[in-house]
């Protein structure tokens, strides 16, 4: 039979040839040169709920990263990529703010995020009642002030008290009304005291629970009337002499308690080479610019070169000054306010700013009286005029 004729009785299959195969002789698909892709279902089975990636730092196969936990998010953490939790206090953790609307919507008005519960733990919603709650303690009745370096409160006063102001750089307290004529508590069953120091026939008119023994020290005073009744006292013209009024015989007032005391003066036309001692002491305080005795008083020195009313603290051994509390002027009236808890001093004028002296307060339990004296340090005669003196004492 001829070969034209012949019947194939073994036929070869036809050769397929893989798109992903270049080398018909045999060996591995390259896939680099590949014109068709891989159908996923052809991709080998990995793990669940995992992606393929790399997670080492460096070059290598590729691996299944699997999800452990609900929430995680896949982060680069170190050296390696993975599952886990984002920290958003990473410096590369989030670009921009969150914005106020993605946040949760508070639950009313008139709410501040805090915590409230004890111990760290998630925010919460507060009133602003919960808040001033955080100073803790608050009952009904109490208030809250501003104290020296945070906010405070002030429990509730007996009732029928009000809420007396000490000024600036002091706390408030509550203090009882006055009733003329009867014991008065400004702080713990004190007294009112006040003193007149003129009237039409010239003499001094001690008023008060009190009765004090007035003294009037020089022997040149008239009465003059300006705004009030004043007794002018004159000095005798030589260096050293003197005129005041001393207040100080029965002795009412107690170091250790607290007072409050006002002096109303009015300073003469010629306030030059002088020196001017108005507070609380046993006697009158001498022409030295140093107290003689135990002191919490105005001094005016121009020997001293005082700039004006200066504060001043006597313990016996020591003394303590305030920088300038005001100006002073010739002919000018004055209301020099002393006020003590005790254990320091504040000195105001004129309803002014009052300045703090917390060092070498007398302190201990000397009764203590007032006095007003002023001196000349030249050969020229002097004057001081007087009104009143009135205050609280702790007694």
């Amino acid at each position: 039979m001829s070969g034209r004729n012949r019947t194939n009785t073994n036929p070869r299959p036809p050769v397929r040839r893989s798109p992903f195969r270049t080398n018909v002789g045999g060996g591995p698909a390259d896939l680099s040169t590949a014109t068709g892709k891989i159908a996923i279902a052809s991709i080998a089975d990995i793990a669940a709920l995992s992606v393929l990636g790399n997670p080492t730092n460096a070059a290598g196969a590729v691996q299944a990263i699997v999800a452990a936990n609900d929430g995680e998010v896949v982060r680069r953490s170190g050296s390696a990529v993975g599952f886990g939790a984002l920290n958003l206090a990473a410096a590369a953790a989030v670009a921009g703010k969150l914005p106020w609307a993605n946040l949760a919507d508070v639950s009313a008005t008139s709410r501040i995020l805090s915590r409230r519960t004890a111990g760290a733990g998630v925010i919460e919603e507060s009133t602003l009642s919960q808040i001033l709650d955080f100073i803790g303690g608050a009952t009904w009745g109490d208030i809250l002030f501003r104290g020296t370096a945070n906010w405070q409160r002030l429990p509730a006063g007996t009732s029928g008290q009000f809420l007396q102001t000490r000024g600036a750089g002091a706390d408030p307290v509550y203090a009882s009304a006055l009733t003329p004529g009867s014991d008065q508590s400004l702080y713990s069953a004190s007294h009112f005291f006040s003193v007149l120091m003129a009237d039409t026939n010239n003499a001094t008119v001690p008023v008060g629970i009190r009765s004090a023994a007035v003294s009037l020290v020089g022997a040149t005073w008239t009465v003059t009337f300006r705004d009030a009744l004043y007794q002018a006292g004159t000095t005798g013209a030589a260096i050293g002499n003197t005129v005041g009024v001393d207040v100080i015989g029965s002795g009412w007032i107690d170091w250790s308690w607290p007072f409050d005391i006002t002096f109303i003066v009015r300073t003469g036309a010629d306030i030059t080479n002088i020196r001017l001692w108005i507070g609380v002491s046993s006697s009158a305080l001498g022409n030295a610019d140093t107290a003689a005795q135990r002191t919490v008083a105005f001094r005016y020195s121009t020997v001293a070169g005082d700039g004006g009313w200066v504060g001043v603290n006597y313990d016996g051994t020591t003394q303590s000054n305030t920088a300038t509390v005001a100006a002073i002027a010739a002919s000018t009236k004055y209301k020099l306010r002393i006020r003590s808890d005790g254990t320091q001093s504040w000195f105001s004028v004129n309803g002014g700013a009052e300045v703090n002296l917390n060092t070498n307060f007398p302190g201990g339990t000397t009764r203590v009286g007032t006095t007003a004296h002023i001196y000349t340090t030249a050969n020229a005669a002097k004057v001081l005029e007087f009104c009143r003196v009135f205050g609280f004492d702790g007694a």
